[in-house]
């Protein structure tokens, strides 16, 4: 009997046995490339390990978007200084008037009414003119009528004029200068308005145009 069933048996295998080379070809094939692909994640390379939090040389630096990466603070954007008045103690003369239905000014020292472009402050001869904010010196000039002047350019475009002021001007053209900082002193020293006594004649301009000094400072 024993010798019946080894004869039935290699019987079967002679038969099958394209069949059976063919599935023993591919459980072998199966189990090579197991093996071969576990090797290989046993061995990944230094260089693909990446620390989410370390720059690897690559000049990206650590990743915006992981847990436990510090970002770059961002700066706030710098607010503009305020404006601040050119004296610290002062009586204001004669005004701005050159609205659009401005009120003409009477001028003792023309003896005329007309349109007046800037605001006096009235002082005692000597006192510190400041500049009313940060900006460079655009023009140090001795204007025949307007005396001696300094002219300021702002950042946000603004352009603030000192007039009858000392001829001991602080300030040179070309200089920064910043918000408060002491341009010159009050005197007496524009022709146009020397009944006036000794002052600053303030103005302002945007945009080339004349502006009213009490729509920028606290006054």
């Amino acid at each position: 009997m024993e010798k019946a069933n080894t004869v039935n048996f290699w019987r079967f295998v002679k038969r099958n046995l394209a069949v059976i080379l063919i599935v023993a070809c591919a459980i072998s094939a199966t189990l090579v490339a197991v093996i071969i692909k576990s090797k290989n994640l046993n061995k990944l390379p230094q260089d693909v390990i990446i620390d989410a939090g370390v720059d690897t040389g690559t000049g990206l630096g650590p990743f915006p978007d992981m847990p436990g990466t510090q970002q770059p603070e961002e700066t706030p954007p710098q607010q503009p200084k305020a404006y601040v008045l050119p004296l610290t103690e002062f009586v204001v003369g004669m005004d701005y008037s050159r609205d659009s239905e401005y009120v003409l000014v009477f001028k003792k020292t023309l003896n005329e009414y007309s349109v007046h472009n800037g605001i006096d402050f009235l002082a005692e001869e000597g006192t510190p003119v400041k500049a009313v904010n940060d900006g460079k010196v655009t023009a140090v000039n001795n204007d025949f009528g307007m005396g001696w002047t300094v002219e300021i350019t702002h950042d946000d475009g603004y352009v603030s004029y000192y007039c009858s002021l000392g001829e001991d001007v602080a300030v040179v053209v070309g200089q920064q200068v910043e918000c408060g900082e002491t341009i010159g002193c009050v005197a007496n020293t524009a022709t146009y308005e020397t009944l006036e006594g000794s002052h600053l004649h303030f103005e302002m301009k945007k945009d080339g145009q004349y502006v009213n000094p009490r729509e920028v400072l606290d006054l």
